[in-house]
């Protein structure tokens, strides 16, 4: 793993920074006639106008040039480093070929900064060679095969290094060359490593710079061993050679000095690294046994499954099955690993298989589907796929959990068969009870018809039993005639509703309230309602179920007038309604026959009716997909309640609920 590009990148645009900044303020002095590190440290040599030149131009390539930017600016970038090139191999020539073009002096007068030089300005050979080759390494870094340009680099780092320990050590063969008269200034040596280190980190890490800067075990002790290498025989050199110019010691002394501190810190850096490959072999012993013991209890895991499960790579070839997979399947897991689906199901039918993956591959969280395997009988699985992904959120495999729903499948299809079935013998109920029920009001209407002309007509010649007789028989076929009216209105809920539609519960029961009003008037009843929610209901079973509902209200009183509650709230997509009474009130023993077709809990002679009006409201409720019950007390009164679906603007999920129970108990 690799040092962070954000922390790269941000190292080598400072360095760049620096380098563009030491350009420019050195190149702004020369134009303006005043020697910048001449006024700070006048011992130091200057740096030319034109090397400041191109560190300005350098600096800003770097910048412009990083990924990222546009085109356009790696296209300035890329301009400003062939100017560098241009400038470094002018200058090269002229050292070559011992011209003068005037070059040096171009961007200002150096007689007086520079007196002894042929060449007043001219920057050192080994500074125009340090810049052509920054520069070549600046338009080579984002070409296929980084040998050369990150080369270029590192020789332009050793230019500057050589230079920086020339003035360490006082050697001027490392900054000068041998017989010249220009040399390589120290900002210059500075500004080249800064330069060469700030190409090096711009550009993706490869090749022999990938150790450095790995964050693993390798980096550490790369960058370790480095420093040690490097920055220590440079300090220690350097001062054991200042001390023995200052003569505090001899040179023997001096050497012997810089052997036994180089062995104590190298035998240091080497302790210092064993131990840390000691702690790095014993986290990585631990970590692999972790590792084996959690493949372990993962294959564990995975095995003893009973789910299908498995992991298939992007292009569909199995890479992990369980035991499951394998008893699906009936071969051992070596036979399946590295096959697709198509190696092992009819082209139609792998087809779908490979959609549903590729469907769960373009879905962040998976889908779950119903897949069925045709291998002798018909198996069915409902299978969850999902995209497995690495450390930095790339997709790299599918994984897939299938659990068998053959069993389940089977029971939904019979119960399906059977409510088919049911649903047909009801339709067929429903339309013999209707038939039957239209066909028996003829011979009825008949023998009530006769039975009525026989008293007309023969009422002076009969006894008074034949009279009784006769009353008998037409007040039976009157019942009679009830009782086929109802069974026809009970038969009709089902078999002759209408579509549901939005409708004013309210206007329903105004409706109903309309066709009860002399009942109303002849008992005193009074109705207190509210309004009423908005619902999804058949108009005209609506006021029928509204109808009853208030009609047992008041014709199962007491001795005080009938007094009536109407009210309703939201609950959740559904309407509640509750009708209560200050009635007789229902036995609780009578509970499950309240409800039941033809049921009667009084005598025929107490109350009137034929035991179907319940009935027919809670086949009305169910047809709408709501459920009716009751609250009652024995002498009391009555609680009855319902549920409708509301419309779908009057649907508010969350809606604070009335306590109606609670008031229509207190009015009980």
């Amino acid at each position: 793993m690799l040092i962070s590009a954000r922390r790269r990148m941000s190292v080598g645009r400072g360095l760049a920074l620096l380098v563009f900044l030491l350009g420019l303020l050195t190149f702004s002095g020369w134009l303006l006639g005043f020697h910048l590190f001449g006024i700070l440290f006048p011992s130091l040599a200057p740096i030319s106008a034109n090397a400041a030149l191109c560190f300005l131009l350098l600096g800003a390539s770097d910048l412009l040039s990083q990924p990222g930017q546009s085109w356009r600016a790696q296209r300035v970038g890329a301009i400003m480093a062939g100017m560098v090139i241009l400038i470094a191999s002018v200058t090269l020539s002229q050292d070559l070929l011992n011209l003068n073009l005037g070059i040096d002096q171009f961007f200002a007068a150096a007689g007086e900064i520079f007196p002894r030089d042929v060449a007043p300005g001219r920057m050192s050979p080994f500074s125009a060679l340090g810049l052509l080759l920054i520069a070549i390494s600046a338009l080579t870094s984002n070409r296929p095969g980084q040998t050369f340009s990150i080369g270029c680099a590192l020789g332009a780092a050793l230019i500057g290094f050589l230079a920086l320990t020339g003035y360490l050590y006082d050697v001027s063969s490392f900054y000068q060359p041998v017989g010249g008269i220009y040399k390589v200034s120290l900002p210059t040596a500075l500004a080249l490593l800064m330069s060469s280190g700030a190409s090096l980190l711009l550009r993706p890490p490869s090749g022999f710079l990938s150790a450095p800067l790995d964050t693993g075990p390798v980096g550490v002790l790369t960058r370790r061993l480095l420093l040690v290498a490097v920055v220590a025989p440079i300090v220690l050199g350097g001062l054991t050679s200042f001390g023995q110019r200052r003569e505090w010691y001899s040179v023997e002394l001096g050497w012997a000095i810089f052997t036994v501190v180089s062995v104590a810190l190298i035998a240091a850096t080497l302790l210092w690294n064993a131990n840390y490959l000691l702690r790095v072999e014993t986290a990585k012993q631990r970590a692999e046994r972790e590792f084996l013991e959690s493949e372990s209890r993962f294959r564990a895991l995975l095995d003893n499954s009973p789910a299908v499960m498995y992991v298939k790579d992007l292009d569909g070839r199995f890479v992990l099955v369980n035991r499951a997979f394998e008893q699906l399947f009936g071969m051992p897991s070596a036979n399946l690993l590295g096959k697709t689906v198509h190696d092992f199901f009819p082209a139609q039918e792998a087809d779908g298989y490979r959609a549903n993956d590729l469907a769960a591959l373009e879905a962040p969280d998976g889908i779950q589907a119903e897949e069925a395997i045709a291998a002798g009988v018909q198996r069915h699985f409902l299978s969850f796929k999902f995209p497995l992904r690495d450390s930095e959120g790339r997709i790299t495999a599918l994984g897939g959990i299938s659990a068998e729903i053959t069993e389940r499948k089977q029971m939904e299809l019979a119960l399906e068969s059977k409510n088919a079935e049911l649903m047909a013998s009801n339709r067929e109920l429903e339309q013999f009870a209707y038939v039957a029920s239209h066909d028996l009001q003829e011979p009825l209407r008949m023998v009530s018809s006769y039975m009525e002309l026989l008293e007309r007509r023969y009422r002076d010649q009969l006894d008074q039993d034949a009279k009784e007789f006769i009353d008998f028989a037409v007040d039976g076929a009157t019942r009679m005639q009830r009782l086929i009216n109802d069974l026809l209105a009970y038969s009709r809920v089902g078999s002759r509703g209408r579509e549901l539609e939005p409708v004013e519960a309210s206007d329903s029961l105004a409706a109903a309230l309309t066709n009860l009003q002399m009942t109303i008037q002849e008992t005193g009843a009074l109705v207190d309602q509210e309004e009423l929610p908005r619902v999804l209901a058949d108009p005209d079973q609506l006021v029928a179920l509204f109808q009853n509902l208030l009609g047992n209200a008041i014709k199962f009183r007491g001795e005080a007038p009938p007094r009536v509650e109407i009210r309703a709230r939201r609950d959740g997509e559904l309407a509640h309604i509750s009708i209560a009474d200050n009635g007789i009130g229902i036995d609780p023993k009578y509970a499950d026959r309240v409800f039941v077709i033809f049921q009667r809990l009084h005598n025929r002679s107490e109350y009137a009716g034929t035991g179907i009006g319940l009935a027919i409201c809670k086949k009305i409720v169910e047809r709408h997909g709501g459920r009716i019950w009751f609250d009652s007390r024995l002498g009391k009164g009555t609680v009855f309640h319902f549920t409708l679906p509301l419309a779908p603007a009057e649907v508010q999920p969350g809606a604070e609920e009335d306590t109606i129970t609670e008031r229509a108990r207190r009015l009980i």
